[in-house]
């Protein structure tokens, strides 16, 4: 299973780049659209979100690139956080743009300027941008579905967003157009810089937390520790996880029987460490560490791991091969 992910995931992070570089030419269409047809505020803020839309699929597409490259001495732990430091500059920066561009916009409405109809091309343009946004959103479902990566489904879900936004706001401007009612058009302006502003907001909280070493969500981590102790018939007495671009790593107790021998407890540590990776794509440098305990117990019947007294880890097939940390 982690062999098939692994090969899915070199054969298909390119097409992530790819995506990224057609929302990117598609934001630049959009700019020259503007400067031979006028201007229009809302293709303007459409521009700025399918920069984001293509910074997203190759912020993507880098930390899966990320995670098939090895360690080397200088950077032990990967460069994971990469992404993390990349996605927080270009947040801050868009952050300001958009803040910009809604200042001088309230500000040009507040002076009493003649608010003037969108030009006709807007509804056209902003319909081909759904189209685009639809087109990513299946290519990504179907990799996310190969690779079993989480940022990956993250990012498709994202674009389908964006392709429903895209035809309500294209709608939107048409009927501005057809009744010659301009305030119409300030609807889908505000819903997409909302929109934007909630990308900004995400990027900037997930990276932050990266960056801080954040562990993650609760609901996650109590998940291991159940597929954990289910898995080996062991007692986790410690987890300590933290995120790193989109991956996750951290140092996994578990609890033994102090009469275990350096042997068995390898042998465990291994099982655990690569049944884990297989269940859990998202997990990279885990450290699986034995805590010897004179309070040891199983917590339930062993499952996956049968009892070492009936499989002695000598008798089992290439016990010493096992997934080294990614």
């Amino acid at each position: 299973m982690y062999v098939r992910i692994m090969r899915s995931r070199r054969r298909n992070y390119r097409k992530l780049y790819i995506i990224a570089l057609i929302s990117g030419v598609y934001g630049v269409f959009e700019y020259f659209i503007m400067r031979s047809l006028g201007y229009s505020d809302i293709i303007y803020l459409d521009m700025l979100h399918s920069f984001i839309d293509g910074l997203m699929s190759f912020l993507t597409g880098l930390s899966i690139y990320l995670s098939l490259k090895r360690s080397s001495k200088r950077f032990p732990w990967g460069l994971y956080k990469v992404e993390n430091l990349v996605t927080l500059v270009i947040a801050l920066f868009t952050l300001y743009v958009v803040v910009e561009f809604l200042r001088d916009l309230f500000k040009n409405i507040g002076h009493g300027e003649p608010i003037e109809t969108s030009p006709l091309y807007t509804p056209i343009i902003l319909g081909l941008g759904s189209i685009v946004s639809y087109t990513a959103y299946k290519i990504e479902k179907k990799i996310a579905l190969s690779t079993k990566s989480e940022s990956i489904l993250s990012d498709a879900t994202h674009a389908k967003t964006d392709a429903i936004l895209g035809i309500s706001s294209s709608a939107l401007v048409y009927v501005e157009i057809m009744s010659n009612t301009p305030a119409i058009r300030y609807i889908a302006i505000i819903a997409i810089a909302s929109y934007i502003l909630r990308d900004i907001y995400n990027l900037l909280r997930d990276s932050i937390s990266a960056l801080i070493d954040a562990s993650p969500e609760q609901r996650f981590i109590k998940k291991i520790i159940r597929d954990i102790e289910i898995y080996s018939g062991l007692a986790v007495r410690n987890i300590m996880l933290k995120k790193t671009g989109s991956f996750v790593t951290g140092v996994i107790e578990i609890k033994m029987d102090p009469e275990i021998t350096l042997r068995e407890a390898e042998y465990i540590v291994k099982r655990v460490r690569k049944y884990l990776y297989r269940k859990y794509p998202e997990l990279v440098n885990i450290v699986i560490k034995p805590s010897v305990s004179f309070e040891w117990r199983n917590t339930m019947p062993p499952r996956g791991l049968e009892p070492l007294t009936a499989r002695s880890p000598r008798t089992e097939k290439n016990s010493s091969a096992g997934r080294s940390p990614r």
